[in-house]
């Protein structure tokens, strides 16, 4: 029998944020990530820019429902594109 692997964290969030980027890309004729940059002062929405306004209003439709938190979606972004190792 062969041992299970453990399922990957995240993986329906970065398949949705890879879609999600397509559509941007899309739509605004911008790559996902170009505008976006990190403010740790503000820590209810450190990630800013335009694709993470798009992703943040997807994703937290009720404002007070904000799942997935702001770190996983930062950090599942920057990784499908290349700003993360």
């Amino acid at each position: 029998m062969r041992p299970r692997a453990r399922p990957k964290q995240n993986e329906n969030l970065e398949e949705t944020i890879k879609r999600l980027g397509a559509v941007f890309e899309r739509y605004s004729g911008r790559k996902p990530m170009d505008s976006y940059w990190y403010n740790d002062l503000d820590e209810e929405r450190p990630y800013k820019g335009s694709f993470f306004d798009f992703l943040f209003l997807f994703f937290w439709v009720d404002d007070a429902q904000r799942n997935p938190s702001v770190h996983a979606i930062g950090n599942v972004a920057r990784r499908l594109f290349g700003h993360k190792k």
